[in-house]
């Protein structure tokens, strides 16, 4: 959190855990996850960040399950510094 930025290292043994995007204009690889059960907070690097997100309904739609905990978004100028 000091450095403010966080990284996902990659290693062969990780590969069946990634799956391909599903179209052309997303990520090529990407890390599956269940809004909610395995996702819970999300943050962004600053207030406007936040409200272009929160603006993208398809985003909305991911994160704010009906059957599941919503996930919280925060930017860092909410959190602040330690």
């Amino acid at each position: 959190m000091e450095e403010r930025e966080w990284r996902i290292v990659y290693d062969d043994s990780l590969k069946d855990k990634f799956k391909k995007g599903p179209k052309s204009g997303t990520p090529s690889h990407y890390i599956p996850f269940k809004p909610g059960q395995e996702l819970y907070t999300v943050v962004l690097p600053d207030n406007r960040t936040v409200k272009i997100a929160l603006s993208r309904k398809a985003l909305r739609e991911k994160l704010y399950l009906q059957n599941a905990p919503h996930v919280t978004i925060l930017s860092l100028q909410d959190i602040g510094t330690f």
